[in-house]
């Protein structure tokens, strides 16, 4: 599934940059309280503006804090430095992919999904095929399904006392 957005709409969309990282997130002492769900940090990387939206609209609805959507893998790098729980990762970026963001969170044991159109997962390197994936186009209800098997793995990123 393309997005395209075409008019003054578009060039706002293009002049934006990714909203630098967000604010500590009460998860952790969220967490504690009985019944409660804690709030994740999730790093979104989507580089169609309109999916990238609704992705953010998704989780923002489901209480979690978005660091993103990064559209490039340069920005997408500079936000997986931050304090996150979890990573959604459209694998392709135009001519590039996410794959260096994968491997760099990965090493730090941060849960991540891809989100693709591909079917066959060959085309994920070996070492990151564990990765849960996202096939587009998905519902919302998939979406939140995978932050949720994500987020049972998760241990929520610290924050200050």
């Amino acid at each position: 599934m393309r997005y395209s957005l075409e008019g003054p709409l578009e060039q706002a969309a293009e002049s934006q940059p990714a909203p630098a990282a967000a604010p500590p997130s009460p998860g952790a002492a969220a967490a504690g309280k009985a019944g409660e769900k804690a709030r994740l940090r999730i790093l979104v990387v989507e580089d169609e503006p309109l999916a990238g939206l609704q992705l953010r609209s998704d989780l923002k609805d489901a209480h979690h804090q978005v660091l993103g959507p990064a559209q490039t893998l340069a920005q997408g790098l500079e936000l997986s430095k931050g304090e996150l729980d979890i990573a959604l990762l459209d694998f392709s970026l135009g001519n590039d992919n996410t794959v260096p963001i994968a491997e760099g969170i990965a090493a730090r044991h941060i849960p991540f999904a891809f989100a693709t159109g591909y079917s066959d997962p060959s085309f994920i390197p070996e070492p990151l095929r564990h990765a849960p994936r996202l096939k587009k186009p998905y519902s919302s209800e998939e979406l939140l399904r995978v932050v949720g098997e994500l987020s049972s793995t998760a241990e929520p990123a610290e924050t200050p006392a």
